[in-house]
């Protein structure tokens, strides 16, 4: 199975995609398929883009909805629009923002094997959540953890929708970063949340939450409780290495016991 096949099979199950409210349906589309051109190498970096006249022709669209997407792909840092300069590509891989993550991976990944980028993903998302909790649980005042409590009730109580699910789930850190009080790190939080909504978006049918789940959240709460962040982060992990490696066999077909990746992923 291709890369562009792996993930267009999940993907087509989501039903939850971010979106731009100050953009039309038309326009991201045509956003979508622009972009998926520059990650596919259709305009490679340094290239201009055609005339926007003649780009509106072959998109088949018109010249206010494509200047809406171009508006959205300059703010994803893709493109660079200078007058009398024409439309300009830029090189994605070193410029764009993070934002670009759930298109390039619905794009197949050009050029990147898919498979170590989930392995990485799940270890970039451990070290997030192991210092949240780490911050969580040294600077909360007491009670401050009720709104993650109840973020995380509200996952629970939605285990059985994949999309609810996952959304109420990344709340439960986002309410331990608001809990801790130290807004770099909620600001910061904020910032990858949404892609990271995406991304597990499109690996979310393929993972069951069980009732470990719920103990391990107890556990986790009650160190933070302690203000143990070690051990909260311990918990978790001892549940969340299972839930990768299932994911893993799950996406890629493994079949050995001994987990790929240690640490908090993609789903719980």
């Amino acid at each position: 199975m291709t890369n562009t096949d792996l993930f267009n099979r999940f993907y087509a199950a989501v039903v939850y995609r971010k979106r731009d409210a100050h953009i039309t349906p038309q326009s991201q589309t045509v956003f979508e398929h622009i972009l998926t051109g520059i990650l596919r190498d259709q305009w490679k970096a340094g290239e201009h883009l055609p005339p926007e006249r003649e780009l509106a022709e072959q998109l088949n669209t018109n010249r206010g909805t494509l200047r809406e997407a171009l508006r959205k792909l300059e703010a994803l840092r893709v493109i660079e629009a200078r007058r009398g300069s024409g439309i300009t590509v830029r090189d994605y891989r070193s410029e764009a923002n993070m934002d670009i993550l759930p298109y390039f991976l619905r794009a197949g990944a050009p050029g990147a094997d898919m498979r170590v980028l989930v392995e990485e993903m799940i270890r970039t998302r451990r070290t997030l959540m192991r210092e949240i909790l780490r911050i969580a649980a040294q600077y909360s005042p007491p009670g401050a953890l009720s709104g993650a409590r109840q973020a995380f009730e509200e996952a629970w109580a939605r285990r059985n929708d994949s999309t609810e699910y996952v959304l109420k789930d990344l709340e439960i850190f986002h309410r331990l970063t608001l809990a801790s009080g130290v807004l770099p790190v909620v600001w910061m939080y904020n910032q990858v949340a949404h892609v990271y909504a995406e991304v597990l978006g499109m690996v979310a049918p393929v993972v069951m939450v069980t009732d470990e789940y719920r103990t391990a959240y107890m556990r986790v709460f009650e160190a933070l409780e302690q203000r143990d962040g070690e051990a909260a982060f311990r918990y978790l992990t001892e549940y969340t290495d299972r839930v990768d490696q299932r994911l893993l066999r799950n996406l890629f077909g493994d079949t050995g016991d001994e987990p790929a990746i240690r640490g908090n992923g993609f789903g719980h």
